[in-house]
């Protein structure tokens, strides 16, 4: 299990910043004080896991996956969030553009939310909250 010292080690592998990307690992890091974890460092460098400090539970996913993967034609990358969420909210938000069924969780409480700009930060924030309080 691969520890992530700072904000900057998460950063696009390509050296390019991924904005709503870093801007998840700050609110993580500074709001709640969760641990940043690369847990399969080797094979998935791209994928991180926000670790509760408290309650040592995964909040968040931040990964970096081929489209097809959560249903879209694309073969191409793009980073995603998972969030826990309320399974109502869940349903809800699966109607509107940017949410998808969670990749690779539970998918009655938990969500995967694109990182491509469709989705506001302020919504993103609002459901890192939510998590953050769900796993603690």
């Amino acid at each position: 299990m691969s520890a992530v010292s700072s904000v900057s080690d998460v950063s696009d592998m390509n050296g390019q910043q991924e904005s709503l990307r870093d801007q998840v690992f700050d609110v993580a890091e500074s709001r709640y004080g969760a641990k940043l974890v690369r847990k399969w460092p080797d094979k998935n460098p791209g994928y991180v896991v926000l670790i509760h400090p408290v309650s040592r539970k995964w909040f968040g996913l931040v990964a970096d996956i081929p489209g097809r993967y959560i249903g879209l034609d694309n073969i191409e990358k793009l980073d995603i969030l998972n969030v826990k969420a309320d399974p109502l909210l869940v349903s809800s938000l699966l109607h509107e553009e940017g949410y998808h069924p969670a990749w690779h969780m539970n998918k009655e409480h938990w969500v995967t939310i694109r990182l491509d700009g469709s989705v506001s930060f302020e919504q993103i924030e609002g459901l890192l909250d939510m998590s953050f309080t769900l796993v603690g």
